[in-house]
């Protein structure tokens, strides 16, 4: 009987024992999550500050290629933030630019000789979209055998191209700006009309604004227009053409 009743209590013993350890034993595996990433923002690119070719002034360092081109070197400052640059070129006649791309902070470049020319760069990083650009300077670069230099082209400065502009009576007016490398520019002559230029100008000035051409009818019509700077020797250059939408406060 002592015998049955210690196989009895060892049975139950191990079942508890037993029951416990499937208890313990969970029923899955909890998955372990993948740490996530911390995005650290790009920072975006410092604008270069430019070196030659200087502002306003005419080139005459580079290499003569021929009687029409010959190759100039643009310089500028390393940007912060910065992996590449695009240097833009505008031509001042045509107003055609064109962009080169590099990771270097020069590069040489073929041009027109005897033409006025824009420049800039734009900073530009890898991981964000966020640009930046310089100031944009001005030079002639040097012609064969010149003497006298005809203006470069106004650069048309208010209001902006393409612009829907609500104006107050007080400032409804034109502004640019004209460089001539022998500083004699001698008047503007200002085209200005809605839906298309008149062949003649509205008026020649010697300063380079033009104030008071809009009034109440005018409002919501598209007008254009553009400068031809004249020198004392007669030499002359014409704008580009910009347009603006007219409405009244």
């Amino acid at each position: 009987m002592r015998l049955f009743s210690t196989i009895i209590i060892f049975v139950a013993a191990t079942y508890i024992v037993a029951c416990s350890s499937d208890s313990d034993i969970p029923d899955s595996v909890p998955e372990t999550l993948p740490e996530k990433e911390i995005e650290v923002p790009v920072s975006a690119p410092s604008p270069a500050q430019l070196i030659y070719p200087l502002d306003n002034t005419e080139c005459i360092e580079g290499e003569i290629e021929n009687d029409q081109y010959s190759k100039v070197k643009f310089q500028w400052s390393s940007s912060e933030n910065t992996n590449s640059y695009k240097l833009g070129i505008r031509n001042l006649r045509t107003n055609r630019t064109t962009l080169e791309e590099t990771t270097e902070n020069s590069m040489i470049i073929s041009i027109l000789r005897g033409t006025p020319y824009e420049w800039y760069v734009i900073s530009t990083a890898e991981g964000t979209n966020e640009t930046s650009i310089s100031e944009r300077w001005q030079f002639y670069n040097a012609g064969l055998g010149e003497v006298l230099y005809a203006p470069n082209p106004a650069e048309l400065v208010y209001p902006e191209d393409k612009s829907i502009k609500v104006y107050s009576q007080d400032d409804t007016r034109l502004r640019w700006k004209g460089y001539d490398i022998d500083g004699d520019i001698l008047e503007y002559e200002v085209y200005f009309g809605a839906e298309s230029l008149p062949t003649a100008p509205i008026a020649i000035l010697s300063d380079t604004i033009y104030e008071g051409m809009l009034e109440k009818k005018d409002v919501g019509k598209t007008f254009y227009w553009k400068i031809r700077t004249i020198d004392s020797h007669g030499n002359s250059s014409m704008s580009q053409i910009n347009s603006f939408t007219y409405f009244l406060n």
